[in-house]
């Protein structure tokens, strides 16, 4: 092999007839390389997550803000959530509905149960939104749906008054039902209340 050749192939070991051999020796090392770069954006949101928790549990609301608030904006839904309590609160930052508002929808449109609840709230409310009490049953479903059961009562409520939503017994057992067995008391109140006058369960005193 001509002296040239030798030295620029020891030195660039990337030149034809070395490059195959070259790629496989750093196949393990990318991969590596390639797993620690897509882990350590978790294990640094983790740790920042677990940061701010720590904050808000001391009452120091300005720092656990300034930790979730980054969070938030990076779409971590639990950042999400706590920034809209935060605002509702009025914790860290002057009191703000309407800001809060807007990170319970960013959450609950990622399917947070209690960012859904939340916002269904602010809706029955009209704080930070305009008041519409059948977007707030809505909210209350999808909480629902995802496992929340104070939102199971509500909506067996919003069902046994028939206020926001035609009323249906059957519908308001069915929901009563849903809390219940949750644990919340209420809806195991209101399904007693359901058993007792027969209301869309068989009479049973």
């Amino acid at each position: 092999m001509p002296y040239k050749e030798s030295i620029l192939i020891t030195r660039f070991p990337f030149l034809p007839g070395k490059r195959k051999a070259a790629m496989q020796r750093m196949k393990p090392a990318l991969v590596l390389l390639a797993m620690f770069l897509l882990i350590l954006p978790v294990v640094v949101y983790a740790d920042q997550l677990e940061d701010a928790n720590a904050a808000y549990e001391k009452k120091d609301y300005a720092k656990a803000l300034e930790l979730f608030r980054p969070l938030a904006d990076q779409g971590n839904v639990n950042a999400q959530f706590w920034t809209g309590v935060m605002y509702s609160q009025g914790q860290g930052a002057p009191q703000d509905y309407a800001e809060a508002a807007k990170w319970y929808r960013k959450a609950a449109d990622q399917g947070d149960a209690l960012a859904q609840f939340s916002l269904g709230e602010m809706y029955y409310q009209g704080q930070g939104v305009t008041q519409d009490r059948n977007e707030a049953t809505k909210l209350y479903r999808k909480a629902a749906d995802h496992g929340d059961g104070y939102a199971c009562f509500l909506i067996a409520k919003a069902y046994s008054e028939g206020r926001i939503i035609p009323k249906d017994y059957t519908e308001a057992a069915q929901w009563s039902i849903c809390g219940a067995q949750i644990g919340i008391a209420e809806a195991q109140y209101n399904l007693g209340m359901l058993f007792t006058n027969g209301q869309g369960v068989t009479k049973n005193i």
